[in-house]
């Protein structure tokens, strides 16, 4: 039999050209992404990190040239980027140019669920549809741990709380320096022992829960969920951080949806109730 085809969908990004000779110098300072390893055309996820290692953006970069590359991030968080980069910007000789970005989304591909950047023609970021939320397509990247600005990653979020397949993905341990390289370095260094850890949680019934909800295992709150989306066979998954001393305690915890504690299943990112693994 064969494969079902991909579903895609057309969606808006927002986009920053940065040009000029000091281009490569100065965002190989900035983001976390080895920028001098990548072919022209190439793109890569990367993070922009607070002076202390917080997560402030979380975007992809194409090398459009060897001095010319485009950032492009989730539509709404252009401007975070934009101003972040704005305030390390001394005495380079770059410019920074906003522009619209269109990808193509494919359902359930995880890490490449977006195809190449194309911009849009447009100058300025696009004001993105009024409703953007897709329950298929926020399904599939609930369940392959994919972070999303806003939920996963936030300014108070550390790189490797999110996971090993992020910091694989944005992070180079070989590059030089770069804004909030100490922490993310020392954690590394120490086997990623940070305060928090993303899960995946999975139930067969209940109220979809909110951001926030409180996830409890023994009577305790161990943490709270950050994104969730409905299945078709009327349950929910969702992601939630929880705390260090609960997260290898894999199997039944309970989510307030605020309609009593529903017990839902505590996994791995990317895994799923039947193919659990430790």
């Amino acid at each position: 039999m064969a494969d079902a085809p991909v579903r895609t969908r057309r969606v808006v990004r927002d986009g920053i050209l940065v040009e000029g000779p000091d281009a490569l110098s100065w965002l190989q300072g900035q983001l976390t992404q080895d920028l001098e390893a990548m072919a022209v055309a190439e793109t890569r996820h990367s993070l922009v990190l607070s002076p202390q290692g917080k997560v402030e953006s979380f975007c992809r970069v194409t090398r459009e040239a060897e001095e010319g590359f485009l950032l492009d991030v989730e539509a709404g968080f252009g401007n975070a980027l934009g101003e972040r980069l704005r305030r390390f910007k001394l005495r380079v000789r770059v410019t920074m140019e906003p522009v619209a970005v269109r990808a193509e989304e494919r359902l359930g591909l995880g890490w490449e669920a977006l195809g190449p950047p194309e911009v849009a023609g447009e100058q300025g970021f696009l004001q993105p549809p009024e409703s953007t939320e897709d329950t298929a397509f926020e399904l599939a990247r609930i369940k392959t741990g994919f972070p999303r600005l806003g939920r996963e990653l936030t300014e108070r979020s550390i790189p490797q709380e999110a996971g090993e397949e992020l910091v694989a993905r944005t992070v180079s341990f070989t590059k030089g320096c770069y804004t909030g390289q100490e922490l993310v370095a020392r954690l590394d260094a120490r086997g990623s022992n940070v305060p928090r850890k993303l899960r995946l949680l999975e139930a067969s019934g209940g109220p979809v829960p909110e951001p926030g909800a409180k996830v409890t295992l023994g009577g305790s709150e161990i943490g709270q969920v950050t994104s969730a989306a409905a299945t078709p066979e009327g349950g929910w998954t969702a992601l939630s951080y929880v705390k260090r001393a609960a997260a290898g305690n894999l199997g039944e915890v309970f989510v307030d949806t605020g309609a009593g504690g529903v017990p839902a299943t505590m996994l791995l990112p990317g895994a799923s109730a039947t193919t659990r693994t430790g």
